[in-house]
């Protein structure tokens, strides 16, 4: 009887036939003949029995030559007969097989229950010639259950043993759940079509690996799909058993459920690279696309900033500014090519990469196509009408080595668009060039000079208000320039920053500091401070280097401070957490710098691993004469110790500022009232000194000055 008249299914693509055939090709006759799965091969022309292994033939109770001499209606019943053809028809059709429970006739005319699985083998043409049936004794299959479970039924890990022609011969139950299937259901189903299709090369090339290298594991991580059809992350772990003569015998897989550790690995790297207000890129992610971009390849960079934003925020509030920016990323994506790439790098700049472009005119027609989109119409935004204009700065370049100048040009470019009157597009060239020539003469000094050590430390002590103790110093970069004498950070930090040098000047710094840290170990109890540049933040190594460097010189890392500014934290608030946690674990102690003067700080504080905030000069300095500058500061205090900080005020001038900040709880303290920045030579003197800082301790009972009157407001 031939199942192909009974309506057979549609011509096989040539996919199809290649993936059937590697199927068979994986379980010949001769291959599976002394497998525990009992198997037979049938023609589909005919129905005769062409082959069955020794298992199969124990099962039905007669030898294979009385098998193939028995006529198919006695090796099957009329209804498991049909439902061996339907099966067999599902396959001719393209369809996936069902396993099903049949009733033969054994050799003593008993009903012996069979659980069975089926596949097509094809011929040297593609076409198929027979269907191969695997074969388990459902009594059987439940006291192997049982031998398997004890073993392995107690692992919250999924165990699946698989043949070798890719099928299915026991699993767990923590496997089928993992799968989507009922335990018995998995029985005898090829083990790939579990899997998302575009993921089954890779796990079929595991598997001939392990077969050919007995022993060896390979994981790797895939996705399976369940009857639904819904797909989950699984992690696979792949070996081969063999028998006692050390001969494959079959495939041992392990598999655990990773759905949720996949996806939030996936949305953290998401939220790492993008800003979390308009989903568009962030300025780490920009910077990665610029970095890979192809060489000797043509590209440009637009560089725009909304036009006095401040004062859209100032008059709607800063929901509102916030709600324009995003219906204005909107606007631009709409406007923008397939090839090109837009990121917002913080407040209202937003930078477009382009990468296909082969000519000047090209990128201001460009730069002409999203100035349009953004104004030719007023923004709604809540109940009010916004009209905007922006500042637009282009840079271009047919070199690809100049692909990281693009930024810093652009940026020149939109600022000289500002100085021009604003909304306008400018592009970079050599008359702006000129007014840049002074700086980059500098920055090729400032490379020659971090190269020759110019660069050094000097440290401004922190004090303990309470005490009077120098409790730590906070390093602050110089230039001992040949020329020019020494230069405060104001000249050049963010020149380095914007030539990319503040990746070895800031590595200079760090190593100064450690290594100076080192040298005075014989105070326990201090500590030395940095700040990160926005350029190290982006550093995802950052943790890394740190801990290399404190190893190299032998320093515990609780003695170590790092400093990062509100502003620079709250660029990129969901990447900040992470690189600070990185650097807490190491046990490096972590500071807010600048406090106060950020967006959206009460926020974020909670999800920041600091140990101290440092409130911002331009508060503290106006506290004697400002009561809601001293609210301020008070309120920023009271925060920090509720959440377990610490505080430092930056900035102390006067002997009030002293007294007031002791009065209201304040932790540290610095600023030249206390002491200025020194080299590293005076503050080991200063801290030896048995009087130390005399004037920023606390006065004796006998001297001390009235208590603080606050507001009354307060």
């Amino acid at each position: 009887m031939d199942p192909r008249e009974n309506g057979g299914g549609p011509e096989r693509t040539e996919t199809n036939g290649d993936a059937a055939q590697k199927r068979a090709l994986l379980g010949t006759p001769d291959f599976f003949a002394d497998s525990p799965v009992a198997y037979s091969e049938f023609l589909l022309a005919t129905g005769e029995l062409t082959a069955a292994n020794k298992l199969y033939c124990q099962q039905r109770g007669y030898s294979l030559e009385e098998l193939k001499a028995a006529s198919f209606e006695t090796r099957l019943p009329g209804a498991s007969a049909e439902a061996v053809l339907t099966q067999v028809i599902r396959l001719l059709e393209n369809k996936k097989a069902k396993p099903v429970d049949v009733d033969v006739i054994r050799a003593d005319g008993t009903l012996q229950s069979l659980h069975m699985n089926f596949s097509l083998r094809f011929d040297s043409s593609g076409e198929p010639v027979s269907v191969l049936v695997a074969s388990v004794d459902n009594n059987e299959s439940k006291a192997a259950f049982n031998r398997f479970e004890q073993l392995i039924e107690a692992s919250p890990a999924g165990q699946i043993e698989v043949e070798f022609d890719g099928n299915i011969r026991r699993t767990n139950r923590a496997a089928a759940r993992i799968i989507g299937y009922e335990q018995a259901e998995m029985i005898g189903l090829f083990a790939g079509d579990l899997l998302v299709e575009d993921d089954r090369e890779e796990v079929m090339n595991a598997f001939f690996d392990c077969y050919a290298h007995p022993g060896k594991v390979v994981t790797f991580e895939t996705r399976r799909v369940g009857p639904d059809g819904a797909e989950l992350w699984i992690q696979l772990s792949i070996t081969v058993i063999t028998d006692r003569d050390a001969q494959p015998e079959s495939i041992i897989v392990s598999l655990v459920d990773i759905d949720d550790e996949v996806r939030a690995r996936h949305r953290l790297a998401y939220e790492a690279s993008h800003d979390p207000l308009t989903n568009l890129a962030n300025r780490s992610r920009l910077l990665e696309v610029i970095e890979s971009a192809a060489p000797n390849t043509p590209a440009a960079m637009l560089f725009l900033d909304v036009d006095r934003f401040k004062r859209i925020n100032d008059r709607l509030g800063h929901d509102a500014g916030d709600d324009l920016l995003v219906a204005m990323s909107r606007r631009i994506e709409g406007a923008l090519r397939p090839s090109d790439f837009v990121a917002r790098i913080g407040g209202d700049e937003f930078v477009i990469w382009c990468s296909d472009v082969q000519e000047e005119a090209h990128v201001i027609d460009l730069a002409q196509r999203v100035v349009d989109v953004i104004e030719r119409e007023p923004f709604i935004v809540g109940e009010d009408t916004v009209s905007i204009t922006v500042s637009v700065g282009a840079s271009f370049t047919e070199d690809a080595r100049e692909h990281t100048a693009l930024l810093r040009e652009a940026d020149m470019a939109m600022y000289r668009a500002k100085a021009q009157g604003r909304a306008r597009i400018e592009i970079f060239n050599h008359a702006v060039r000129s007014n840049t020539r002074a700086l980059r003469e500098l920055a090729e000094e400032l490379a020659d000079g971090i190269d020759r050590g110019e660069i050094i430390l000097h440290y401004q002590p922190i004090v303990e208000l309470a005490t009077g103790r120098i409790a730590a110093a906070e390093g602050l970069a110089r230039w001992r320039h040949p020329a020019q004498g020494l230069l405060s950070p104001g000249r050049f930090i963010e020149l380095a920053e914007e030539t990319g040098l503040i990746v070895p000047l800031g590595k200079r710094v760090l190593d100064q500091a450690i290594s100076d840290l080192a040298s005075l170990e014989a105070y326990e109890d201090f500590r030395l401070a940095i700040n990160l540049s926005p350029r190290q933040m982006a550093n995802r190594d950052i943790a890394t280097v740190v801990e290399k460097a404190l190893a190299e010189h032998l320093v515990e890392p609780e003695r170590f401070n790092i400093e990062i500014t509100e502003s620079m934290l709250m660029e990129d608030a969901n990447g900040s957490v992470t690189m600070l946690q990185a650097l807490r674990d190491l046990g490096v102690h972590l500071a807010i710098d600048d406090f106060g003067t950020g967006y959206s700080s009460l926020a974020y504080l909670r999800w920041f691993p600091v140990q101290k905030l440092k409130i911002d000069q331009s508060f503290v300095q106006a506290i004697e004469e400002d009561d809601a500058d001293l609210l301020i500061v008070q309120s920023i205090i009271g925060l920090a110790h509720g959440l377990g900080m610490e505080t430092v005020a930056e900035g102390i001038e006067t002997p009030r500022q002293l007294q007031i900040l002791r009065d209201i709880g304040c932790t540290y303290g610095q600023g030249y009232h206390l002491a200025r920045p020194m080299p590293y030579a005076d503050l080991v003197e200063l801290m030896s000194c048995p009087n130390g800082l005399a004037h920023a301790a606390p006065p004796s009972t006998a001297e001390s000055t009235d208590p603080v009157a606050l507001p009354t407001t307060w």
